[in-house]
């Protein structure tokens, strides 16, 4: 068995300890796992250029503790009366050993959030800050008719629903996308109408664009038909903020902001509908919360 396995498209890798013969389990871009017994495995080695963050799980409660790129590599051997361990080796020539009889699962967790397509690098999950680029707090706004009258910045999540945040992101008004402070991180910015044209002009045009962009499965999708999600842009169906808080079509359909300014109260939105694959290109009340995607500087 090959004995040292590059981390390059690893999202998550668990160690249980079901029997006397501990295994990890490598789960994978693709969606399909990989399972070794530890004894078979010398180590594990990262790549430099993954950004991830590694952690052990106890009892169900999870601690993040180092990105992978301070890791060289994970060893698994034995420490006194031969019970199991793991060391994490560090490249400034330091470690953490740990028994796994005190760990329930190891977690490697890809943070980079990334796909190329062609030539163009998107982010892989919809934003979900809370400041602009240069450090400024952009506010919460809850309250419906506040939120309506709104020409500045501002976020919430659908529903006002934290717990749905975590799966698609936070909904911006376009204000926020305009502002000279920066939505997006450092090297990113928000795409315009042209970026997202010449992302669809790439893959074939708009009428096939949308399947190829469109998450696999029904996880979060009520339906998407057979979206193959191809490209690993996993475009996800977080709904939007109407005036007046009308929240609307979650799991349903996808909306983002572009840059592209229309008119005064307009700008350019790009809608996916899982049962429509077209992705197509439309005028939206800038007031309106949509979900937002970066593109690479």
């Amino acid at each position: 068995m090959k004995k040292a396995l590059i981390v390059i498209v690893i999202i998550l890798c668990s160690v249980s300890l079901y029997s006397a013969e501990p295994v990890v389990k490598f789960y994978l871009q693709d969606g399909s796992s990989k399972i070794y017994n530890i004894k078979d495995i010398d180590n594990i080695i990262f790549s430099k250029n993954q950004q991830s963050l590694i952690g052990w799980e106890f009892s169900g409660h999870r601690f993040y503790n180092f990105t992978t790129s301070s890791i060289d590599s994970i060893n698994f051997g034995t420490g006194l009366n031969n019970n199991p361990l793991i060391r994490l080796n560090f490249n400034y020539n330091w470690q953490i050993a740990c028994y796994l009889s005190s760990i329930d699962s190891i977690i490697v967790k890809d943070i980079s959030h990334s796909v190329k397509i062609g030539t163009q690098e998107w982010s892989s999950k919809n934003l979900d800050v809370d400041h602009y680029r240069n450090g400024d707090s952009i506010p919460e706004v809850r309250d419906s008719v506040t939120w309506s009258k709104l020409t500045t910045g501002a976020w919430c999540y659908y529903y006002n629903d934290s717990s749905l945040g975590k799966i698609y992101g936070k909904l911006y008004n376009w204000y926020a996308v305009n502002d000279p402070r920066g939505l997006a991180p450092e090297g990113w910015h928000v795409a315009s109408e042209e970026e997202w044209e010449l992302l669809t002009t790439f893959l074939g045009g708009d009428s096939v664009a949308g399947n190829k962009l469109i998450e696999y499965g029904q996880e979060h999708w009520i339906s998407n038909g057979s979206a193959s999600n191809e490209t690993g842009f996993t475009a996800l169906p977080g709904g939007y903020r109407g005036l007046f808080s009308k929240y609307k079509n979650i799991r349903g359909e996808s909306f983002f902001w572009s840059s592209s300014d229309m008119r005064q109260w307009e700008a350019i939105m790009i809608y996916f509908s899982g049962n429509y694959f077209p992705f197509t290109f439309w005028p939206c009340d800038k007031a309106y919360g949509l979900s937002v995607r970066c593109i690479k500087d």
